[in-house]
């Protein structure tokens, strides 16, 4: 089962009705007090309950409860030296999805500008902000056979790096935790990474793609979930000939996701 995309953004639209409605009781009361001050009436409102409080993130994504928190977290997070330096970015998609995709930096920018608005719905999501997106886009729906909303996918890194050198073993580490918390919320049955830092990242690996790609591992955050690594999109639009061997991890994915 699949669910609707979660807005993850800090205040969300109900968090703001709920506010307008707890000042429109505290206006009616504040005039029926002023109706009974002048002999009128002896009437009373009774107020609903207080607004919920903003999100607040958590000190440790482990800590999150839900994606709001770990995006909050996210946004202030100073775990390695990449934080702070610019924008995060975080997941879309839905919840208990049948597969999870994470992608190596820079392969979303294009889609995050182009489905900036969480509140829009899912099927207006789009992947044309760069070609890379558009590459995920047709993976997505021509290659698994899937909706763009039945999936989940979300960067390996939250903080863009100006150029792959700013990516340390440090940064690793520190989006290890993010990531693994994102993936037990999300709870996805299979998740395909693409790209070698994503790989690495997950499997705790310095080896190489071709040393990755052939493995189906196993991550245990905490429930057991399987993962199979890929090409990234940035180097299958160098060089498309590649697409082949990423058709292969596909299949071997789709079978694993209960897809094929």
């Amino acid at each position: 089962m699949t669910s609707e995309p979660q807005n993850t953004g800090p205040l969300s639209p109900r968090n703001q009705d709920s506010a307008d409605i707890y000042e429109a009781y505290r206006q009616a009361e504040n005039y029926l007090l002023y109706m009974k001050e002048l002999g009128l009436g002896n009437l009373s409102l009774p107020l609903p309950p207080p607004p919920p409080s903003p999100a607040r993130p958590p000190a440790e994504p482990e800590k999150a409860r839900n994606l709001t928190e770990l995006a909050l977290f996210a946004e202030q997070c100073r775990l390695c030296p990449l934080g702070g330096r610019g924008p995060t970015y975080f997941g879309l998609g839905a919840l208990n999805p049948p597969l999870m995709i994470i992608v190596d930096p820079p392969d979303l920018t294009g889609f995050y500008a182009a489905a900036s608005d969480q509140n829009a719905p899912a099927p207006a999501w789009n992947f044309l902000g760069s070609e890379a997106a558009v590459l995920l886009g047709n993976i997505i729906t021509k290659g698994i056979g899937l909706k763009i909303p039945e999936v989940y996918v979300t960067p390996i890194l939250k903080c863009q790096p100006e150029n792959p050198e700013l990516i340390t073993q440090k940064t690793k580490n520190a989006c290890f935790r993010n990531i693994s918390r994102e993936i037990a919320l999300v709870n996805p049955k299979t998740i395909l990474a693409m790209g070698l830092t994503a790989g690495q990242v997950l499997t705790a690996e310095t080896k190489k793609m071709y040393f990755l790609r052939p493995k189906t591992y196993t991550l245990n955050v905490p429930n057991p979930i399987t993962l199979r690594i890929t090409l990234g999109l940035n180097l299958l639009l160098e060089d498309p000939g590649m697409k082949r061997d990423v058709w292969q991890d596909l299949q071997k994915t789709m079978r694993l996701a209960g897809l094929k």
